[in-house]
């Protein structure tokens, strides 16, 4: 077993709220406009520089980890194995 601690659930949404602040201010010190679900709304973020992207990567990568906490252990091993397939199966038949 690791040395390392595994986050919990409140540790993981409390990094993620902190994460997705800072992104937002990213955004807001960038002028870059915030994503909304309106009709009209941005379907990008222009002018994100590289620091940007990786500002917006990290809610995502927490998230992921919440979800995958969140299925548990056999529900997220069996949509892992499944969606691996599929996307082997769909790189197999692009290829014919």
């Amino acid at each position: 077993m690791s040395d390392r601690q595994q986050p919990t659930f409140n540790e993981l949404v409390a990094k993620i709220v902190e994460l997705s602040l800072s992104f937002t201010q990213y955004l807001g010190e960038n002028k870059i406009p915030l994503p909304t679900f309106e009709a009209g709304s941005s379907t990008q973020y222009d002018g994100i520089s590289a620091e940007g992207f990786v500002t917006k990567q990290q809610p995502l990568d927490h998230l992921m980890d919440l979800y995958y906490l969140v299925q548990g252990p056999s529900e997220s091993i069996f949509n892992y194995v499944h969606n691996v397939r599929l996307s082997r199966m769909m790189w197999i038949f692009s290829m014919a």
